[in-house]
């Protein structure tokens, strides 16, 4: 299985890349633009776009599923941008965007896993 898993809020992101060969896990931390200019709002929209350029450089090519998960609404907001942008090379193996709090690496991938497990009883490969 090549699959990847996507936990992000606001602040930073996990990717973990899941393949045969084992499990790679990156961090994507959002960079705030210090500005002085008074365009307070826009600088907060070009970071956050940079912020979803640099997760989705980290996720790299998903070929056969994708779970988006975290908690509020960085998670959706993600999902609205690679459908803006039409990144369908990511929304094509998305199996779900759920909700779910700060968890620790393990407790990410377990309930990947059993998302990963529902999908496949729904959808056989």
């Amino acid at each position: 299985m090549a699959a990847c898993v996507l936990w992000i809020d606001s602040q930073y992101a996990r990717v973990f890349k899941i393949s045969a060969a084992g499990i790679k896990r990156k961090i994507v931390k959002l960079n705030r633009i210090q500005h002085h200019n008074g365009h307070v709002e826009r600088n907060l929209l070009n970071a956050e776009e940079k912020f979803f350029q640099d997760v989705i450089a980290a996720i790299g090519e998903v070929t056969e599923r994708f779970l988006i998960m975290g908690p509020a609404q960085a998670k959706l907001n993600f999902k609205k941008y690679l459908e803006k942008h039409n990144y369908r090379n990511l929304l094509r193996p998305l199996v779900t965007v759920m909700a779910a709090e700060d968890m620790t690496d393990n407790q990410i991938l377990e309930a990947s896993r059993l998302q990963f497990r529902r999908y496949d009883l729904f959808h056989p490969v």
